[in-house]
């Protein structure tokens, strides 16, 4: 397969704002990306709030790459939810299957303009674990 390259960068100069970019390594073409913000809500606890996010490389279209970058920025961020503000269709499709796939234990869509999606870390370790067959799994769409 085709190696990736990853860059993680504000999205403006002194920005809070982050974008996680995916590029392919033979063309540097932008295979994908995702705009978010990690922010810490009152009780402490570490939010991902994604603004937008794109899959623009037809071929990486249901590849399970935008989870693996989900589950990269969960586990960088250490995130116990994410909110996907102004979500899409494809949004609450992807929220739903990651569910599925248990790396949201829950998604709420009844806060208006937001998809409320808590994380299972009890799955995420198991993706992360040191023999990556959850994760293999996962990838090669056997679970």
């Amino acid at each position: 397969g085709e190696r990736l390259r990853a860059q993680l960068r504000p999205r403006r100069a002194g920005s809070d704002v982050l974008e996680l970019a995916i590029f392919g390594d033979k063309d540097g073409e932008k295979l994908a990306d995702v705009v978010f913000d990690p922010i810490k809500d009152r009780h402490g606890r570490s939010i991902l709030t994604v603004r937008d996010q794109n899959t623009y490389a037809a071929k990486m279209r249901q590849k399970r790459l935008m989870t693996l970058i989900h589950l990269w920025l969960v586990h960088r961020f250490k995130a116990d939810a994410v909110y996907y503000v102004t979500p899409t269709e494809d949004n609450k499709y992807q929220t739903e299957k990651m569910k599925a796939h248990g790396i949201f234990s829950t998604v709420n869509k009844d806060v208006g303009e937001i998809i409320v999606a808590d994380v299972n870390q009890a799955r995420i370790d198991e993706l992360l674990g040191s023999d990556r067959k959850a994760l293999q799994k996962l990838i090669r769409k056997e679970d």
